[in-house]
């Protein structure tokens, strides 16, 4: 293999994965939210556990959730979906002072809103919904898995707010008078 497409993949010709921990967390949750082209199929559970382990703490809204319970809530949002987009804001990483030569360890925080267009119309769009989630991951390696990139989300905290996006009407209300 090419040192290029190993680069794209997020992987260093010596083994170890060379993305950085906010690249990888920021691509594997993505992956979480994509809508399933078939309304039928299950929601790609495989994605889940390249990103957690069976041992993940996880809070939501500052209550202890399982891991199927995360799935589930991901899963309904999507539900209705037919179009789901991830955008970033303010998000860093500090990695582990133990690991810091190798940079596979740490936390990622930050904010992320997925934008979800909805199956049924509202005039001549789609409703939407916007989730806004502010979170905390601390990253680790697994020491059991040695063929892939070990690094999985130990501890997930997130703060979420799942809201309708506003309708804007142009034209109502707004008549204008010819003098």
């Amino acid at each position: 293999m090419d040192v290029v497409s190993t680069a794209t993949r997020g992987e260093s010709t010596d083994g170890i994965p060379s993305a950085s921990l906010k690249t990888w967390f920021q691509t594997k949750l993505e992956s979480l939210y994509e809508v399933p082209s078939h309304p039928d199929s299950e929601h790609s559970p495989h994605l889940s556990v390249a990103l957690f382990t069976s041992r993940t703490q996880i809070l939501l809204n500052h209550i202890p959730i399982t891991f199927e319970d995360f799935q589930n809530d991901i899963r309904s949002q999507l539900q209705s979906s037919i179009h789901a987009s991830v955008s970033w804001k303010d998000v860093m990483e500090v990695y582990n002072p133990e690991d810091e030569s190798q940079k596979q360890e740490g936390i990622v925080a930050g904010i992320y809103v997925v934008t979800r267009s909805l199956k049924f119309r509202i005039r001549a769009g789609p409703a939407q919904r916007k989730t806004t989630v502010v979170f905390s991951a601390k990253i680790e390696r697994d020491p059991n898995i040695h063929d892939e990139d070990a690094r999985r989300v130990v501890h997930l905290h997130q703060t979420q707010l799942d809201e309708a996006v506003p309708i804007i009407i142009h034209g109502i209300g707004s008549q204008q008078t010819t003098s």
